[in-house]
C-alpha cells in the first residue's frame, strides 16, 4: 500500500506546465514569401525577451533556409520579429468586459495546478511579412510555455513559422 502511495505521488508530482510550440494565427501566407527575405528584430522593451530574441532569429533564419528561402540583410521583403515573455497565468484579450469564461482570448491564461514545480512563462512570437513599399502581406503569431524556454522549443516554433511562410 505504501508503494502505491509513493508511486501516485511521483506520478502526480510531474510538472504539467509545458505547452508545446504552436502557431496561433497566420497559418498560411496566401502566397509564399520570395526567395530572399530580411529579418528585423523589434526593439527590446517592456515584456520583450532579450535573451531569446537572437536565438529565435537564428533558428528562424535556419528554418527558412531549410525551406529554400535565403535570409539577407538587404532583401526587399522584410519579416519583422517581435517577442514577448510573460507569466503563463496572464492572458491576452481585446475584450474590455466579461468574465474569464466569456472573454475571447487571443492567448488564454493558464490556471496554476497544485503540482506545478515553477512559475511558468509564456513566450509569444509575432511575425509580420512586408514587401518593399507595400502594406504587410502576412501576419502570424505563435507561442509556447514552460518553466524554461529550451532552444529546441524555439527551433520547433521557428520551423512552424517557416512552413507557414513558404506554403
Amino acid at each position: 500500500m505504501r508503494r502505491l502511495a509513493v508511486l501516485a505521488l511521483v506520478a502526480l508530482g510531474a510538472c504539467a506546465v509545458a505547452v508545446p510550440p504552436h502557431l496561433i494565427s497566420g497559418a498560411t501566407a496566401g502566397s509564399p514569401v520570395p526567395a530572399r527575405v530580411a529579418l528585423r528584430l523589434a526593439p527590446v522593451e517592456g515584456e520583450a525577451a532579450p535573451e531569446l530574441a537572437a536565438p529565435f532569429a537564428t533558428a528562424l533564419a535556419a528554418a527558412l533556409q531549410r525551406h529554400g528561402v535565403q535570409v539577407t540583410t538587404n532583401a526587399p521583403y522584410r519579416i519583422d520579429v517581435a517577442l514577448a515573455l510573460r507569466p503563463d497565468s496572464s492572458g491576452i484579450t481585446a475584450d474590455r468586459q466579461g468574465t474569464i469564461r466569456t472573454l475571447h482570448w487571443a492567448s488564454a491564461p493558464r490556471h496554476p495546478h497544485l503540482f506545478d514545480r515553477c512559475r511558468a512563462r509564456r513566450l509569444r512570437v509575432s511575425l509580420t511579412g512586408t514587401p518593399a513599399d507595400a502594406a504587410p502581406a502576412w501576419q502570424g503569431s505563435g507561442e509556447l510555455a514552460g518553466c524554461a524556454i529550451a532552444p529546441a522549443a524555439l527551433a520547433t516554433l521557428a520551423d512552424q513559422f517557416a512552413v507557414a511562410l513558404t506554403r
